[in-house]
């Protein structure tokens, strides 16, 4: 019979924390500070592209997603381990990379390569 491993951290968003650390204030309250710097740092990123869709104007927050312009976020994302977003806010990627589109832009841009409303402006 093989032992059971155990783990002595756990990795959450990229940043593996001390299972002791995380479990003395209780998971609950580590994952909504968490959530509370991420939504900051996601607000200002946020502001300061706009706020808008550069596709359709879409102005709704929850809506809103980062674009890499070029294409490649997925494999950007899983070689660098870090969102767009988190790499903007420290500095890490040239902010010209980026874009901010609505949710819907996003996956047309990613499934056709081009969106919708660029087509029918054509």
């Amino acid at each position: 019979m093989s032992k059971r491993r155990r783990f002595r951290s756990i990795d959450f968003g990229g940043r593996p924390i001390p299972l002791d650390a995380a479990l003395a204030g209780g998971m609950d309250a580590y994952f909504a500070k968490y959530h509370a710097e991420r939504s900051d740092i996601r607000d200002n990123m946020l502001d300061f592209y706009g706020a808008r869709c550069a596709c359709c104007g879409e102005s709704l927050r929850s809506a809103l997603t980062f674009d890499h312009v070029r294409g490649g976020g997925c494999a950007d994302i899983r070689a660098n381990g870090k969102s767009i977003a988190m790499r903007l806010w420290n500095g890490e990627t040239p902010k010209e990379t980026c874009q901010v589109l609505c949710y819907n832009c996003n996956q047309s841009k990613a499934n056709r390569l081009y969106c919708e409303h660029q087509r029918r402006a054509a």
